[in-house]
């Protein structure tokens, strides 16, 4: 008997990556798992691209706007999540949280249908935060998350992700290179200047995702063999395989990504966090000496040029940096360690 379960959560790979992971997990056990997403280009895409069934607010972004266009979206969000929920009654919610996320947790609580979440950084997101008292189990990637201090239903799971372990890895340096879903325009700005100026090819691979914001910007950009530009790719996967160096954001999806396929990174935090989230997330990689964070304001064309041709033409120094990571648990064996207590509980 298949049973239906909320994976609600969006708006970013950070939220949706994990929830797919789920999505898999909950299949193979013979359950009927759906998304519940922000209505977004971006979370339609990720569905459409993986194949999952997904249902789709009315609005997008709930907590921007004013006071009253959000007040508005907010009422008629749980509105409509709470018809959905009394029809449908799924027997799980699983949430990765984001604003997007309330109205399935709220209802959640009120039908008292078992509410899981995972909360995948170092400093727990507000509306996980609100509802982690209320929630079956809050699966995390440590015991000193910011904002649980305080919690008794915590489960140290790590991250969950779609991926299987890692197999050998390609023998010529690629650069692979992305912001956070919607892309990074100082990592953007970097890498057209440094392309723009080359009068030479490479002697390595540079694979560049702007994020679909900025692709138009940057997309005719005339460069040389062995360098792609891309809006966005929908197998992430395949690229960490490729990778031999990483320059991006340091979102808790990344992170956890970096740990599961062991690929040195320069790691440039966004920087207008309140709670320095990507920072802390970094510290554990960094300390390790896996991999460099820059910080933002630090992030200039010549040192950062000098530092990514030294790295890929001094393959001793990436094997060494990748010799540092922590050990990291079976992705495999976490989506489904994951899925199991979701379902026992």
């Amino acid at each position: 008997m298949t049973r239906k379960i909320c994976l609600v959560g969006g708006g970013t790979g950070g939220h949706l990556v994990p929830n797919f992971a789920m999505y898999k997990a909950l299949v193979e056990r013979e359950n009927n798992p759906y998304f519940y997403t922000p209505n977004n280009e971006f979370d339609k895409r990720f569905c459409s691209s993986k194949g999952v069934h997904a249902r789709t607010l009315k609005f997008g972004k709930l907590a921007s706007g004013g006071v009253f266009s959000v007040i508005t979206k907010v009422l008629f969000s749980v509105i409509e999540v709470g018809i959905h929920f009394l029809l449908e009654r799924p027997y799980r919610v699983v949430g990765t949280g984001g604003y997007g996320s309330f109205p399935m947790y709220l209802w959640a609580v009120v039908l008292r249908i078992p509410l899981f979440i995972v909360e995948p950084n170092q400093v727990c997101g507000k509306v996980n935060r609100w509802f982690a008292p209320y929630a079956r189990k809050v699966f995390t990637i440590s015991d000193n998350v910011g904002g649980l201090e305080n919690q008794h239903n915590l489960f140290i799971s790590g991250n969950p992700l779609p991926y299987e372990m890692i197999a050998d890895r390609y023998s010529k340096p690629v650069l692979l290179t992305f912001g956070a879903s919607q892309g990074a325009s100082v990592i953007n700005e970097f890498m057209a200047n440094w392309l723009g100026q080359l009068k030479e090819p490479l002697p390595f691979e540079v694979i560049w995702i702007t994020g679909s914001k900025e692709f138009a910007k940057y997309s005719a950009m005339h460069v040389s063999d062995g360098i792609e530009i891309l809006g966005f790719h929908e197998d992430m996967e395949q690229l960490y395989r490729k990778a031999s160096l990483i320059i991006c954001r340091a979102g808790a999806g990344t992170i956890s990504e970096l740990k599961v396929f062991r690929v040195p990174a320069i790691l440039v935090p966004y920087p207008h966090h309140a709670d320095r989230q990507q920072y802390l997330n970094s510290e554990e990689l960094v300390k390790a000496k896996a991999c460099l964070l820059v910080e933002e304001s630090r992030f200039k064309f010549d040192e950062i040029e000098k530092t990514v041709s030294h790295l890929l033409n001094s393959p001793e120094t990436l094997f060494k940096m990748q010799d540092n990571f922590p050990m990291s648990p079976d992705p495999v064996e976490i989506r489904r360690l994951v899925a199991d207590i979701i379902l026992q509980n």
